[in-house]
């Protein structure tokens, strides 16, 4: 199910959009909010620091961006 939030969560992120966890969402006037629910993927979006870079970037070139921390992952475009 990472798989499908991470799909849903891309989408949002090209479209300038956020994603918010359901308790803390209020609707807003002329706004399209998709809500999922499930337990699968509300672990993922709790997780969605293992599946995104959420660190600033400490140092880049045109090519490649290092980030602070380590993972087991590489990363492509931020995912």
């Amino acid at each position: 199910c990472w798989a499908a939030f991470r799909e849903l969560h891309s989408n949002v992120l090209d479209e300038r959009g956020t994603t918010y966890h359901a308790s803390s969402y209020t609707p807003k006037e002329n706004h399209t909010a998709f809500v999922v629910d499930g337990n699968e993927i509300e672990a993922a979006y709790h997780a969605r620091d293992t599946i995104f870079l959420t660190t600033p970037v400490i140092a880049a070139s045109e090519s490649i961006a290092r980030h602070n921390g380590t993972s087991e992952y590489v990363y492509y475009r931020g995912v």
